[in-house]
């Protein structure tokens, strides 16, 4: 997300699981993250589902719908104001199984986020590790 400064990368962790491995794919994530934005940064906190297509095996490539809500923790001025953080995107990626459990995957998307009526889209790059 960016504002009219052109300003604020968004380093974020998230949570997810996929209890789906058909070729439907199907997954819940919450995820916490810090937009760098001088002086002041701002918190996002967000739940979002995924859903999609996946073609399973080894190398298991996939494209996702992805649909979210959260809050925005943003200080201006020494006062924080909570606003509603709603997201809307589509990410597009690939999972390398090594093993019977463990997972490598990365995934690159697209993401509009509306945030007190301003629209942000991002560009969005996923690692993830997982089992």
């Amino acid at each position: 997300m960016v504002d009219f400064h052109d300003e604020g990368a968004v380093n974020a962790i998230d949570f997810s699981i996929f209890p789906l491995r058909g070729r439907f794919r199907l997954g819940g994530s919450v995820e916490a993250g810090l937009r760098t934005s001088e002086p002041d940064p701002d918190i996002l906190l967000r739940t979002y589902g995924s859903a999609g297509y996946q073609v399973p095996g080894r190398v298991t490539p996939f494209v996702v719908a992805t649909l979210g809500l959260g809050t925005a923790a943003q200080k201006r001025f020494h006062i924080t104001q909570w606003s509603v953080l709603g997201t809307l995107g589509i990410d597009a990626g690939a999972e390398l199984r090594l093993g019977s459990a463990f997972r490598l995957s990365g995934s690159l998307g697209l993401q509009r986020a509306l945030l007190w009526g301003v629209r942000y889209d991002s560009l969005t790059l996923r690692l993830g590790l997982g089992f």
